[in-house]
């Protein structure tokens, strides 16, 4: 988020951020594809490699507990692992707080997990002497900027623990995926989708020439991948890109920006992408208009506009938008338009 932006949110506003965070990610990693990559690329196991990623299975459900109203598990995953069931449980935490009862929550949906695998079983099936519950790890990945200060283990959340150290008190521990804590090296040097979108989501709040920096960057490993991946970042880049604007016309433009990206690549319209960022920035911080004036008095507001205007035709944007957002006559965007197509031909 740009400097200084925090502070002028609301307390509603920030939430509806991060609950698009929450949508952008939890879509991002709806791909079979990209979620594997995430447990490959930051979780270091062994039986990591004997995941079937064939027999994945996402499991079509959400557990909502009472004691944690507008709280639930975003992805479940079911995996074959040497023929057998195994539940992967990743639960998106993008709080700007941290939760210090996460290990109590964890254990209650792993008991949820095995309530639904209980029910589901025939009473034959639960009679047999090698049944057996689904294993389940549990992964907590978070984008907070504040550091991670909750229990890894249930056992640290039980009071004086400490004194039955040679007790068998019930504990487990999860995975805790926290982004901003990766260098950026490390994430570079993955070549991956993953480790490029938590690159972006560590350096978002970055100046516009830096962030397209980073992008120009990114673009040969982003460009590179599966179509089915990169639509799926596109989405998700758009979850992040529009905290940069609240504005109809500039939510519209984000949209179209990252369209752009979805059907040519990164690549082919980085040079667009980044006076359009640069403008998008400006409006955030709220300069964009006394920008827009001072340029308007030395070089004349009609040029100014025109030339707006001819960047948004360039990337694809249509007559009736261009005029909304520069106030131009739609008569003057067609001749505009016209003499573009003409110099493209």
């Amino acid at each position: 988020m740009f400097e200084g932006e925090e502070m002028a949110m609301s307390s509603e506003q920030k939430k509806r951020v991060r609950h698009a965070h929450d949508r952008g990610y939890k879509h991002l990693l709806s791909s079979q594809s990209l979620f594997m990559q995430l447990v490959r690329s930051f979780i270091r196991r062994g039986w990591v490699e004997h995941i079937d990623e064939a027999g994945m299975i996402r499991v079509d459900k959400s557990f909502v507990l009472p004691d944690f109203s507008g709280k639930e598990s975003d992805l479940v995953y079911r995996v074959k692992m040497k023929g057998r069931d195994v539940i992967f449980y990743i639960l998106i935490e993008l709080q700007s707080t941290v939760d210090v009862l996460m290990p109590w929550r964890l254990l209650q949906y792993q008991v949820e997990l095995w309530r639904q695998e209980l029910k589901d079983a025939s009473r034959q099936e639960r009679k047999r002497a090698d049944f057996r519950l689904p294993v389940i790890v549990p992964i907590v990945l978070y984008n907070g900027s504040a550091a991670w200060t909750a229990p890894l283990s249930f056992r640290e959340l039980l009071a004086e623990e400490e004194l039955f150290a040679d007790e068998p008190l019930l504990n487990f521990t999860y995975f805790l995926l926290d982004i901003k804590r990766y260098k950026p090296e490390d994430l570079e040097k993955l070549s991956n989708m993953i480790g490029s979108v938590f690159l972006i989501e560590q350096q978002s709040h970055l100046p516009a020439a830096d962030l397209i920096g980073l992008f120009r960057r990114l673009a040969p490993v982003i460009d590179r991948t599966p179509q089915e991946q990169r639509e799926q970042f596109a989405l998700w880049l758009e979850q992040i890109m529009l905290r940069f604007g609240k504005a109809q016309e500039q939510e519209q433009l984000i949209r179209d920006m990252v369209a752009q990206i979805q059907r040519k690549g990164m690549n082919d319209v980085i040079s667009n992408f980044e006076r359009n960022l640069e403008w998008l920035q400006e409006q955030a911080v709220g300069k964009g208009l006394e920008k827009g004036l001072e340029k308007g008095l030395v070089q004349g507001r009609t040029e100014a506009m025109e030339q707006a205007a001819v960047n948004m035709f360039r990337e694809g944007l249509d007559i009736p938008f261009v005029a909304k957002v520069t106030g131009l006559p739609e008569q003057r965007l067609k001749l505009l338009k016209e003499q573009l197509d003409e110099i493209n031909r």
